[in-house]
């Protein structure tokens, strides 16, 4: 089996995340603007109106896009922080700031979600708002601990660095004494 390069993968993956990306704003725009006019049709038997099911198939095809522009997400976020550790010279560091740039995507990625749920959820007879408060806080929780591990990820590489450049700093006052 053959492994592609980098620069192949880069060449294969942008233009389909660019073109997912996209798509996944179009629906999301069209979901968040467009009125539907079925409103008060009922279907028999589900007891939801024809709007509620439309909607719900419109956000389907939103968590089918994002399942498939994640990947190319995340492929292009660690591409990045590769190309960023290395222009800063942190190469022994790669795997915790890499960490915190997926952090980061999963940060975008649940805000996106919970955008994306929130209206349907509210559109729930009963306990649509019990149920998309839930959901909100749930998302709230989670970005707060990704926020969390990201700064704690931070801290300790800029820790390790700062005794580097204390020792440094130690050797070179030894010398000059």
């Amino acid at each position: 089996m053959k492994t592609a390069t980098v620069s192949e993968e880069l060449k294969k993956r942008v233009p389909r995340f660019i073109v997912n990306l996209a798509a996944l704003a179009l629906v999301t725009f069209v979901y968040n603007t467009v009125p539907l006019p079925f409103g008060i049709l009922l279907l028999p038997g589900l007891n939801i109106s024809v709007d509620q099911l439309i909607r719900l198939v419109i956000i389907l095809a939103i968590l089918v896009l994002l399942a498939r522009t994640l990947p190319d997400a995340f492929f292009l976020a660690d591409v990045t922080a590769d190309t960023l550790l290395k222009r800063l010279g942190m190469k022994d560091e790669e795997k915790p700031l890499r960490r915190a740039a997926r952090d980061f995507v999963y940060i975008i990625v649940t805000v996106l979600m919970a955008t994306a749920v929130l209206p349907f959820l509210t559109a729930i007879p009963s306990y649509g708002h019990q149920m998309a408060t839930a959901a909100s806080l749930i998302a709230l929780g989670a970005v707060l601990l990704l926020i969390y591990d990201i700064g704690r990820v931070v801290y300790g590489v800029l820790e390790r660095k700062a005794e580097v450049i204390a020792n440094r700093l130690l050797k070179r006052s030894e010398k000059g004494e």
